[in-house]
């Protein structure tokens, strides 16, 4: 009887498992992104950073001038992109666990 796959992490292990030794390029392409997509839907917490921000802004005399800000956000274990209170970064995609974050 064959086992049934129950999560990411098992569909991974199999795929894997299954992976072709060698030729197949399409077949193996298809089967990192299937991997790649599966990778995301494993959720991650975000980290919380305070990140260096340097922006071009101009000063009342019209001079141009540079602004160092630095800003904390909660950023995606994945992409490293700030993330809101979603359940995916709008960036890559990745799942992200709120309730283990750093």
């Amino acid at each position: 009887m064959e086992k049934i796959i129950r999560n990411e992490k098992e569909a991974i292990e199999v795929i894997k498992s299954n992976y072709p030794t060698s030729g197949y390029y399409m077949l193996c392409e298809a089967l990192d992104m299937a991997i790649s997509a599966l990778e995301k839907q494993i959720p991650m917490k975000a980290k919380f950073e305070n990140r260096e921000i340097i922006r071009h802004r101009h000063n009342p005399k019209g001079k141009p001038e540079w602004e160092k800000l630095i800003k904390a956000d909660w950023l995606c274990s994945n992409c490293k992109s700030p993330v809101g209170e979603d359940n995916y970064c709008g960036y890559c995609g990745q799942a992200i666990d709120w309730s283990v974050v750093d």
